[in-house]
């Protein structure tokens, strides 16, 4: 059961998401006075619809960085920050993800914005684990309204023998694992997650998350771990 702390401490952990999009935001784009962008500030710049090949640009770019397609956005995020198994990852665009050990935790910018998730009834996310049993999903969403409504579901994850997988700076062996949730009242909602057969790290990730929700896809291309 979780406590008012906790949440407490989910919405501080949120809102200097948020924050902190913002400032790297300024403090690149400007250069923090030195005349122009920075390389980090640049490439924040470049997400655009149809912006550049996220290939070359992640080739130019000696930062982590994934590789991120939705609906209305296309192209390089970088790495904003690290706070133990998080990571955040902003752009200029207004589109933020927050990564979780390696998979979507959040979301800021979005029509709908994914406020968190948990799988509470597990020591360690379904995808690091070598034949995860059916698990309980948590997400919490913030839906055009303002409303925030929570979606409880239960997921499986079913993943084959590894085979190559083309990401922007190399080709992989990486296992490809199929993931469905079934919704308390809301559907099914579908996923393909590529991670290494060996550490487990997710290298990319291609599904809706929640019911209704937005199709998301990314894949890393240069790893910050």
């Amino acid at each position: 059961m979780r406590t008012n702390s906790h949440f407490l401490r989910e919405g501080r952990l949120r809102a200097a998401f948020a924050c902190l999009g913002l400032g790297i935001f300024v403090s690149l784009v400007t250069g923090c006075g030195s005349g122009g962008p920075t390389p980090l500030g640049a490439s924040l710049q470049s997400m655009v619809t149809g912006g550049p090949d996220v290939s070359s640009r992640a080739e130019e770019i000696p930062y982590a960085s994934l590789a991120v397609r939705t609906e209305h956005h296309q192209g390089l995020l970088i790495l904003g920050a690290i706070s133990d198994e998080n990571t955040f990852w902003p752009s200029a665009e207004g589109l933020s993800l927050q990564l979780r050990d390696g998979g979507l935790f959040a979301t800021s910018g979005l029509e709908q914005d994914l406020l968190g998730t948990h799988h509470p009834d597990t020591d360690a996310p379904p995808w690091r684990q070598a034949s995860p049993d059916t698990y309980r999903v948590e997400r919490h969403v913030r839906v055009p309204s303002g409303a925030i409504v929570r979606h409880v579901g239960e997921g499986t994850l079913d993943c084959g023998t590894s085979t190559s997988r083309d990401l922007p700076l190399a080709t992989l062996e990486l296992e490809r694992c199929r993931e469905r949730i079934d919704w308390e009242g809301a559907g099914t909602t579908r996923a393909d997650l590529w991670r290494d057969p060996e550490t487990r790290d997710l290298w990319a990730y291609d599904g809706q998350a929640w019911p209704d929700g937005p199709s998301i896809a990314w894949q890393v291309a240069r790893p910050w771990w």
